[in-house]
């Protein structure tokens, strides 16, 4: 009965707060809630920060990395494309006594329309925030756990969808409909990059393997030269990184792909390191 009191009395203390700020609530699961306002409040949690949207989200696992680079979060969302708003919030990721690396995927989607969750995160007040994650701990029920939609206190997010050609054919057609990225948007990101090589930051750019097809696609949105030589002219350190992986949706890593890039990235980021020391 006690539990069932407390229930009743969060959900009617959350319906009040609504109504008194009139803002529509997040359609999220209690998994959800808590795993993207965690995520948004991290602060100097980390020496390396992965960034971007959901191919870095899903592919790239911190518990893989972390005892081979340094302590890493995964700080990406599914749907983002980069925006000042998203950018301000990524050196503060970073412990400023720590290693300062920040990895950033990049691929011309990334500049499209931002349909991600951060926008409404970034967007409400830190009370409302703090009363959404202090809504969900309240409940005695409540857990994360990785094994229920996948959510990683880490911030990486495992699909474990199987891999399927429909699936493929349907997120390729998706892509189509993208608008091309403009100079502007991979100028912005630029600047971003050159302002924290200035401030000590090592700034790390990938893009995560996809299909060919994929590949092709995409690379219809772009000039893939002009954002190549702008980002290294800002001071940003590209890295290949080889192998065949496998995708679900030719777009987003298997976990069993995610494990082994991760690795293989982890280690990669090492050699930059200790080639700067």
């Amino acid at each position: 009965m006690k539990t069932n009191a407390k229930l009743a009395l969060t959900l009617g203390l959350t319906a009040v707060f609504l109504a008194l700020v009139g803002a529509a609530r997040p359609t999220w699961t209690m998994q959800e809630t808590y795993y993207h306002i965690k995520k948004y409040n991290q602060r100097r949690c980390c020496d390396v920060a992965l960034c971007g949207d959901s191919r870095i989200e899903c592919g790239l696992m911190p518990e893989i990395m972390s005892p081979i680079c340094g302590k890493t979060y995964n700080f990406a969302y599914g749907a983002l494309c980069y925006s000042d708003a998203y950018y301000n919030r990524i050196p503060g990721l970073l412990d400023p006594n720590g290693k300062k690396i920040i990895v950033m995927g990049v691929q011309p989607a990334d500049f499209d329309k931002d349909e991600s969750d951060f926008p409404l995160i970034n967007a409400m007040s830190p009370a409302r925030r703090s009363f959404e994650l202090n809504a969900v701990q309240r409940l005695e029920t409540f857990k994360l756990d990785k094994n229920k939609g996948g959510h990683h206190p880490d911030g990486y997010n495992e699909r474990k969808t199987k891999p399927t050609e429909a699936a493929k054919a349907t997120l390729i057609a998706g892509y189509r409909e993208n608008r091309p990225a403009a100079k502007s948007e991979i100028d912005r990101l630029a600047a971003f990059v050159k302002k924290q090589v200035e401030d000590g930051f090592t700034v790390i750019g990938i893009r995560m393997p996809t299909t060919p097809e994929m590949v092709a696609v995409q690379d219809e949105k772009w000039d893939g030269e002009y954002a190549m030589n702008a980002l290294k002219d800002a001071g940003m350190i590209w890295v290949e990184i080889d192998g065949e992986y496998e995708t679900w949706d030719a777009s987003h890593l298997t976990t069993d792909s995610a494990r082994i890039y991760s690795e293989k990235l982890a280690r990669k980021i090492k050699e930059i390191e200790d080639g700067n020391k």
